[in-house]
């Protein structure tokens, strides 16, 4: 009987994981690490005559699977006396790639409680190990694989152990199944090399979710842009604040200072402070007089109201010519200038600077731009044919352009800022805005993101990650592991969408596994046809 009148079964193991039995074709293991057969690669087990060997006995095959391991085993169909030879392909989880180091050790608990142990202290070939079994007893057994790798040992039990009397029963008691046409062939080998991975399907709890874009925006009032407010020549602060630099608040950035005249000035700037100290000494006993006067009734009260103007209009004169008499004198010392300081109004970062020392300016001339980027906003923009299912978002996952690290908005201490009310009649969309901390600065003003909100309770629901996904003739469809070098493709059903989790509605069941990284290359395989005769070289 050859491989292509066998079709794997589906067993499952009593630790809950997925095993799959086949009852096939001989296929004993050459010296050379490979699967010996003839020279049309089916290994009938002919003599040089052309006689059937009579030690031919049925192939079978197990994959089971731990947290750690995923063993696809082959072996000869157990018999009294006669070896059974076992190509054991562990694969290590979560890595998916061949066990290069450790034993492998199958244990025969035979019909009268006896035991037939035998160990492969290394692989033979990366990830495959080559032990050789004889039974003594015929009957109901218990076959169990023990890997020892990294870690514990890992103990697997292969299902429907039987040790037949000899290669005849063996061959009478095959099961007589057409393979699967449609079954995809991708070797271990091919597994090990490519990048790979499988999940078992399970629930998950997936919440109601919209996708939509944004981008990285300032905190209203953490933006300042520092403008001169006067005319005059910029003089920077000591250091020079630099672009980039963390500014504190009320930190001096730079002073700009009023244009003042010549050496020939300097008379007349002394003249005015003269006339206006002699004007406040004119004008405080005026005052005086005044609110006397009023006090005996003999003037009114807005003798004093003016009096006390003068003294302030004095004052004030007075104020102004003595400062510009000393910035004059500070500028031709060339010390420390007098003029109006520009300070930053907060603790943040500068991020732009148009000052320079000696530029002059005019009123409202921009210098400094200052924000605080210590938290940001994060701005969706929700297309108006989505409104209806946005509702209250309750949290939002979202990822900047050219990295795909998903960073989740309630880990940022993040809140909903506001939600909008008016549609853009450009881009028909409504803002949805979130606060949320900017830790280590790695958040940049106008980084494109993209974003999902979530939008309602979580649902529990089959789901697989959207990488397990591809299009095939318009139609999404998954790849399934039939057995450990099988597959079997599934169109899909989706549902939900979840930070990078899709619900499957219909194509899957609980318990299987599905290819979640190479899925593409399966695909590929499936070009080349049905699984390949077992019997390929190792």
């Amino acid at each position: 009987m050859s491989l292509s009148a066998c079709r794997p079964l589906r067993l499952v193991t009593p630790f809950a994981l997925v095993a799959l039995a086949a009852a096939c074709h001989h296929h004993p293991h050459d010296e050379a690490g490979g699967h010996a057969h003839d020279e049309h690669g089916h290994g009938h087990g002919h003599d040089d005559h052309g006689a059937p060997d009579p030690d031919e006995r049925p192939g079978l095959a197990y994959t089971l699977w731990s947290d750690r391991h995923e063993l696809f085993s082959e072996n000869d169909a157990l018999a009294v006396g006669l070896d059974s030879a076992f190509a054991a392909h562990v694969t290590l989880v979560p890595s998916f790639r061949p066990a290069t180091e450790g034993a492998l050790t199958v244990t025969l608990v035979q019909s009268d409680g006896s035991e037939v142990e035998v160990t492969a202290d290394a692989p033979r070939n990366p990830g495959i190990f080559r032990p050789v079994l004889r039974p003594t007893k015929a009957g109901a057994c218990k076959l169990t694989v023990t890997i020892r790798t990294a870690g514990a040992p890992d103990v697997m039990e292969l299902p429907g152990c039987v040790v037949h009397a000899d290669a005849a029963a063996a061959r009478e008691a095959a099961p007589e199944e057409a393979e699967d046409p449609s079954e995809i062939g991708y070797l271990k080998e091919q597994q090990w090399k490519t990048d790979f991975a499988m999940l078992r399907v399970a629930e998950q709890d997936l919440q109601p979710t919209l996708r939509a874009i944004g981008d990285i925006g300032v905190v209203p009032g953490r933006e300042a842009r520092l403008s001169a407010a006067l005319a005059g020549r910029v003089v920077l602060a000591d250091p020079a604040p630099q672009p980039g630099a963390r500014v504190e608040a009320g930190q001096l950035l730079a002073t700009v200072v009023p244009p003042v005249g010549g050496p020939s000035d300097r008379p007349a700037l002394e003249a005015e402070v003269r006339t206006a100290r002699a004007e406040l000494d004119a004008a405080t006993p005026a005052l005086s007089r005044a609110t006397r006067l009023h006090a005996d009734g003999l003037v009114p009260r807005r003798a004093v109201d003016e009096a006390a103007g003068a003294v302030k209009v004095a004052r004030a004169r007075l104020a102004g010519a003595s400062a510009r008499l000393e910035q004059w004198e500070a500028a031709a010392k060339g010390g420390p200038a007098a003029g109006v300081e520009v300070r930053a109004p907060f603790a943040g970062t500068l991020v732009a600077s148009e000052a320079f020392s000696g530029r002059h300016v005019q009123p409202g001339d921009g210098l400094f731009t200052l924000m605080d980027l210590g938290r940001v906003v994060l701005e969706v923009r929700v297309f108006e044919s989505d409104l209806p299912r946005l509702g209250t978002p309750s949290d939002a996952w979202f990822s900047v352009d050219g990295d795909p690290a998903l960073h989740a908005v309630s880990a940022l201490n993040g809140r909903l800022a506001s939600v909008g009310s008016v549609v853009d009649a450009v881009s028909r969309t409504v803002p949805i805005r979130f606060e949320l901390d900017n830790p280590d600065g790695r958040l940049r003003i106008g980084q494109f993101v993209k974003v999902t909100l979530g939008t309602g309770a979580p649902v529990r629901a089959i789901a697989i990650p959207e990488a397990a996904i591809v299009q095939d003739a318009g139609r999404p469809v998954a790849y399934v592991q039939v057995h450990g070098e099988a597959f079997a493709r599934r169109p899909l059903t989706l549902g939900l969408r979840s930070k990078g989790w899709v619900q499957v509605t219909d194509g899957l069941a609980p318990g299987e596994y599905v290819v979640t990284t190479g899925a593409w290359d399966v695909k590929l395989a499936s070009a080349a046809g049905s699984v390949p005769a077992h019997g390929h070289a190792h």
